[in-house]
């Protein structure tokens, strides 16, 4: 059992296993992620990114992509945890200093509401099996901008805006048409919350009692 269509053929090029041996469950949010969320009111606008330090979420070019879309003088960027010498050595070097911000440890409900007061959420990860923060900021009303790439153009479906994560050129752009686009940003929040729908733990759990039962 796996989380994804993408990881399902992972699995199956990985292992040589038949299709029929791999079944697709899905992954959940729990109900404090919700479109009733509290919105987080730092006292200012600012983009959110859901992620940690390591090498594939793919800060250091959302860093650029930021710069190079001049949002950082009327917004911040928001990273979930507490920074590392390397992202804050490149923030200097971007001259970002002033304009990212990280939240440290937060609660659960800290990080729905968090989600909930974004203009949008980003998520240009290179990798991702599943890309919990999609489901988390759809059901939160947030829309999401994320990687062409892996599992999350799946997940995302048509709720999302999608860029090459590689392409600090492409992120920019993304970030800086969605932001300025009010009307398809409300377009998307209200795709993103009919998908969030679908990635339940209800139906996870459903689905694994099933492929159990279809194994006795």
């Amino acid at each position: 059992m796996t989380v994804s269509e993408f990881s399902k053929k992972r699995i199956i090029d990985w292992s040589g296993c038949s299709p029929e041996k791999v079944t697709v469950v899905g992954n959940g949010v729990t109900a404090v992620f919700n479109e009733a969320a509290p919105p987080m009111q730092p006292g200012y606008s600012y983009i959110f990114c859901c992620s940690n330090r390591k090498g594939h979420k793919n800060e250091p070019r959302l860093l650029q992509a930021f710069k190079k879309s001049e949002l950082n003088n009327k917004m911040k960027l928001v990273f979930s945890g507490k920074p590392d010498n390397d992202i804050l050595d490149l923030i200097k070097k971007l001259q970002l200093e002033s304009a990212i911000i990280f939240t440290g440890q937060v609660s659960e409900e800290e990080l729905a509401s968090w989600y909930a007061g974004a203009v949008i959420t980003a998520f240009p990860s290179l990798y991702e099996g599943f890309g919990l923060p999609l489901v988390e900021s759809m059901a939160c009303g947030t829309p999401i901008i994320a990687s062409n790439t892996t599992c999350l153009p799946e997940i995302g479906g048509n709720a999302g805006y999608y860029v090459d994560p590689l392409s600090v050129v492409s992120i920019a752009e993304g970030l800086k048409h969605l932001v300025g686009d009010e009307s398809l940003r409300k377009e998307m929040r209200e795709k993103g919350l009919l998908r969030a729908k679908l990635f339940t733990w209800d139906r996870s759990s459903d689905l694994v009692r099933d492929a159990l039962k279809g194994m006795i």
